[in-house]
């Protein structure tokens, strides 16, 4: 069959059937639908399957909603092509000043028939528009959906059969979404044949390329720039890391006891941000540091191998590579953003307040440390 489009009706609507779309993404996974994609909270998803009676599989998703979350819904699938069929044909694509946000789709779950549709478009609707071609139905708001004249209802009971509605902001990404989950598994079985090929047939090396692979609905290409973005990251903290314990380990001075506990502290920070740096690239499927030479090749902060470091020198230099970090963040966060991947970009938001936190000390201390000096070395100067 290839890829789907699938539509929940009435979910996360009202305080009601509510559902969190990573357990929506779990549950169609668990019944065999593969690359399992969501887009926003109201029930969209995107996957692969081999099943080509497509009104059977929407009663084994139904029956798998209402046994594992415990309500209704009805599901309505459209082919990618019939999707991008549903773009096409949209009659109100050629008209200028057609706002996208008011443009309603109204995807119905069997064709109403001829006569019921002749009936729909009976239906006074002014100053809605409304449109019906084959199993949807196209509603302009020229005044918003908040209020319109069109009772929904009536609709719906003139064609004598259920739907679900989404705005074509949501269809085109919809749309979008699907040509790229096409190509990323054209390109996948591409792989593996070329693997095969190379290795005399072996699947060895293709099967643990899928393995690694984790859905999501970011986008191929939005994945790669973003994991780019992380394993820049992730080098940049482990090398950060190493160079504050470093510190750590080998200052000395008046003040030995403080700055060596304050840089512990900040270590234990430092890499605690590892892991979730390094897990977050692998959540969206992308691959993340695997050793120390790779460390070395994408980190941009400077190691420091002198023997010996005065405490000032130390200060100062962790306090410059924090600020750098800090700006590694905000350039990684940009990409996030381009990408609407709203998770990083959260996270990068927390890690972006801790690097700011121990500049701040960091700072502090080294201006105090400054302002000790120059009283001495102004009674240098009188005597």
């Amino acid at each position: 069959m290839g890829v789907v489009i699938s539509m929940l009706r009435g979910v996360n609507v009202g305080g009601k059937h509510k559902i969190k779309m990573e357990v929506l993404r779990a549950l169609y996974e668990s019944i065999g639908l593969r690359g399992a994609q969501t887009l926003l909270q109201s029930g969209n998803v995107v996957f692969r399957t081999e099943q080509r009676d497509l009104i059977a599989l929407a009663k084994q998703i139904e029956s798998a909603v209402e046994r594992k979350l415990g309500f209704h819904s009805d599901v309505v699938l459209r082919t990618s092509t019939e999707l991008r069929d549903v773009v096409a044909r949209n009659p109100f694509a050629k008209r200028a000043g057609v706002d996208a946000s008011k443009l309603l789709v109204s995807f119905l779950v069997s064709d109403p028939g001829a006569e019921a549709r002749g009936n729909v478009l009976r239906i006074k609707c002014e100053p809605e528009e409304l449109r019906i071609d084959g199993r949807e139905v196209y509603i302009y708001f020229p005044n918003g959906m908040a209020r319109p004249k069109l009772s929904m209802a009536l609709v719906e009971r003139t064609l004598r059969t259920s739907w679900t509605g989404r705005n074509w902001n949501t269809v085109r990404r919809l749309m979008e979404m699907a040509e790229e989950l096409e190509a990323w598994f054209e390109r996948r079985n591409y792989f593996k044949e070329t693997t095969m090929a190379k290795n005399g047939g072996t699947q060895a090396k293709g099967r643990e390329n899928e393995a690694l692979q984790t859905p999501t609905d970011l986008g191929r290409k939005g994945v790669e720039e973003i994991t780019g973005e992380l394993r820049k990251l992730l080098a940049d903290t482990f090398a950060l890391y190493l160079k504050t314990k470093n510190f750590h380990w080998h200052m000395s001075g008046k003040h030995f006891r403080d700055y060596h506990l304050l840089l512990d502290e900040h270590g234990d920070q430092i890499f605690a941000m590892t892991d979730d740096i390094a897990e977050r690239a692998r959540k969206i499927g992308g691959t993340t540091i695997h050793s120390i030479s790779e460390i070395s090749k994408f980190q941009r902060l400077k190691d420091n191998n002198e023997e010996f470091v005065a405490p000032l020198d130390m200060l100062a230099e962790l306090s410059a590579d924090n600020q750098a970090l800090t700006r590694f963040f905000r350039a990684a966060h940009e990409v996030c953003e381009k990408n609407n991947d709203v998770a990083t970009t959260s996270l990068i938001e927390v890690w972006i307040d801790q690097t700011e936190r121990r500049t701040w000390f960091l700072a502090e201390i080294v201006s105090g440390l400054h302002a000790e000096q120059k009283p001495l070395s102004k009674a240098a100067g009188a005597s």
